[in-house]
């Protein structure tokens, strides 16, 4: 489970309460918006930014509010 710390000018970060540490989500300007991505592409972001999806999230809005609770 990653809880929120807290948001900077160059991202966000998460404790990671299973590994024990610090999760830096840096903000890019050039990323397209969640809610334009497709279930692969979530799925991608997800993994690179270290966010667990439920195994029960199939759906793009299900992802999505998987991501969501994470980042906010």
């Amino acid at each position: 489970m990653h809880v929120f710390i807290r948001k900077t000018a160059q991202g966000k970060e998460f404790w990671d309460t299973k590994e024990k540490k610090i999760i830096f989500v840096p903000v890019s300007s050039n990323q397209p918006s969640l809610e334009s991505m497709n279930v692969k592409q979530l799925k991608k972001y997800a993994a690179d930014n270290n966010i667990e999806i439920p195994a029960d999230a199939k759906k793009h809005e299900d992802i999505l509010k998987a991501i969501n609770e994470v980042l906010q």
